[in-house]
């Protein structure tokens, strides 16, 4: 097997955060919070890694794109959580995880000057598959779960994972993230009743899930738009020193800054 290099950002310290809390006991269970400068409050994104549902991969993948975004207005409250590998990791505690980090920032937003009717999800890969479960009905995530606690302003999927049951790569971890549990897919959820953007590089395998379920979310009423990015790949889309980076961060503004009633 070859050796699978990241690009070069993700090897370097990412920026301090403002802040660095802890939702919970267990040592992932925390989120960094940025604010931007200025009086507020501010459109907040709410940002979930991926990495296959697994430990390995960490909430360090998207610090470099916080950081970028807070510089252009946008605050950032990126969540850990616990995974595969981790003492419980996996269905439902990965989603119970999300839920109580979420409910714990909603508890904290005037304190951080946070625009609670303007609060964002972005997920990247198996990330964006967490978050667009995230905004379906409770009762259609299989569990007795709180709800998500809040309208969700928009959603921003980057190189999601959409259908489990065409990601032939990723079948052991899905198969042990959900073991006898039924596997949700979000484009078996929709609608889920958000503005949504799917983003995907045009080198990435992925790029026919992020087609397929845009068609069928429009299909089930829901507003959502596909932007696929030239020249690149599944890690390209969240480093923030990628060539195609302002495209991106561009398409990542207009869907948090968005005024409602002017569409």
């Amino acid at each position: 097997m070859p050796y699978f290099r990241l690009p070069d950002v993700f090897y370097t310290k990412p920026s301090q955060p403002d802040l660095r809390v802890k939702y919970g006991k267990k040592p992932m269970q925390h989120i960094t919070v940025r604010i931007p400068d200025g009086d507020g409050p501010h459109p907040t994104l709410l940002t979930i890694h991926g990495g296959k549902w697994k430990s390995t991969y960490r909430a360090k993948q998207l610090e470099y794109l916080c950081a970028d975004l807070v510089e252009h207005g946008i605050a950032c409250c990126n969540i850990e959580f616990v995974r595969l590998g981790h003492v419980g990791g996996g269905y439902p505690n990965t989603f119970i995880d999300l839920y109580d980090a979420i409910e714990f920032i909603l508890s904290h937003a005037d304190e951080w000057n946070l625009k609670t009717d303007q609060i964002s999800l972005l997920g990247h890969s198996s990330g964006a598959h967490l978050a667009c479960c995230l905004c379906a009905e409770p009762q259609d995530l299989g569990f007795t779960s709180q709800s998500l606690g809040f309208t969700p302003h928009s959603v921003i999927s980057l190189a999601g994972v959409f259908d489990l049951d065409a990601a032939e790569r990723l079948k052991p971890e899905i198969d042990q993230f959900f073991g006898e549990n039924p596997v949700l897919s979000p484009i078996n959820l929709l609608p889920i009743n958000t503005k949504q953007l799917v983003m995907c590089g045009s080198k990435d395998k992925l790029l026919e899930q992020a087609t397929k379920y845009t068609e069928r979310a429009k299909l089930a009423g829901d507003d959502a738009s596909v932007l696929v990015i030239d020249k690149c790949s599944h890690f390209r889309i969240i480093d923030p020193t990628f060539e195609e980076w302002p495209q991106i961060r561009m398409a990542i503004k207009q869907m948090v800054l968005y005024l409602k009633d002017q569409q």
